[in-house]
């Protein structure tokens, strides 16, 4: 790490100046906090860190080759399929997860699994049963 005389000369200032281990750090709560499904935006998320939000960006899918709204999106429609698989109703998962409208969720979680989540509830609610029986 520079020196804080060198990092003055080239006018980098003190408090805006992150070492790669307090970014990992940074990237690794975020991450966990989109496991958590704690929703808060790329924008909030760069302020409290004092980071602008293109540049988090930048950060976060240099590291996890993806995005935070796609880990986001992807963590959330995960757990909505392990949610489906045990049973639980369409619209109860939709709600559980955030998503406004059903509709909404559904489009989504088609895009990821290629069946509707009715669908993909029946599909697995019938392979279960296949294989109890």
């Amino acid at each position: 790490m520079p020196c804080e005389f060198a990092l003055a000369s080239i006018k980098v200032p003190a408090r805006k100046w992150r070492t790669r281990a307090e970014l990992t750090a940074i990237l690794a709560d975020i991450k966990l906090a989109i496991e958590r499904f704690e929703p808060a935006s790329l924008r909030i998320l760069a302020k409290n860190y004092g980071i602008s939000p293109s540049h988090l960006q930048r950060l976060f899918t240099s590291v996890y080759q993806e995005s935070p709204s796609e880990m986001s999106r992807r963590v959330r429609l995960k757990s909505a399929a392990d949610r489906l698989r045990r049973g639980e109703r369409v619209e109860k998962v939709a709600a559980a997860l955030g998503y406004s409208q059903p509709s909404a969720f559904s489009r989504a979680f088609k895009a990821e699994y290629g069946l509707s989540p009715r669908s993909f509830s029946k599909k697995c609610q019938v392979e279960s049963s296949e294989q109890g029986g």
